[in-house]
């Protein structure tokens, strides 16, 4: 049953995080130790937070995250910065812009926990995450550094399957998980890849 406050929500406020996804990525960054000290990651999608202030904290002051996403976020970090925008909309020039912005040209990882409107039919909603992580995975091949990781959200279903072959030829490595913090009833599944092979 769908329980809107349950344990992983009251850890989250209790720890201030705005949402229960931080556990999602905290077990993944605990089995593949994928955020280190002075790291450039790219999260998209980042509403409402959680993310961008886990890896903040991961990456040190000496780090930098970039938040791109529709709805503002307000996260008090001085390696983190924020760029309003739609991640399907955003192309090659955008990227630039974006990266030469913040003094970078490549990030070591990019994570994506984007998710779509919910329509409640199932193909319709795992066809809509497919096209949010294709999208993640263009941006990948354009931004990664060669070796850089990539963690990425998509339901099962759909182009599930095209997706992860194509994580398959674009890196070394990949792994597909169902961290503990993901909803009983939910469909999500999580990729983790690195060793990015390069454009």
């Amino acid at each position: 049953m769908y329980q809107p406050q349950d344990f992983f929500f009251r850890k989250a406020k209790a720890e201030g995080y705005p949402a229960r996804s931080v556990y999602k990525l905290s077990e993944l960054d605990q089995k593949y130790n994928l955020f280190k000290p002075n790291q450039a990651i790219l999260d998209l999608g980042c509403a409402p937070g959680s993310w961008s202030i886990y890896i903040s904290r991961q990456i040190g002051p000496q780090g930098k995250i970039i938040g791109i996403d529709l709805k503002e976020t307000q996260i008090e970090a001085d390696n983190f910065f924020f760029f309003r925008a739609d991640v399907l909309e955003i192309d090659e020039e955008r990227l630039a812009t974006i990266m030469e912005e913040v003094g970078l040209d490549k990030f070591d990882g990019l994570v994506s926990d984007m998710a779509p409107s919910t329509s409640g039919i199932k193909g319709v909603d795992a066809g809509r995450s497919a096209i949010l992580a294709n999208q993640a995975l263009n941006i990948s091949r354009k931004t990664l550094k060669k070796g850089g990781f990539l963690v990425l959200k998509i339901l099962e279903g759909g182009e599930h399957q095209s997706i992860w072959r194509e994580t398959q030829r674009l890196f070394a490595k990949q792994k597909q998980i169902r961290p503990k913090a993901v909803r009983q009833n939910s469909r999500e599944i999580y990729i983790v890849a690195y060793g990015f092979k390069g454009a």
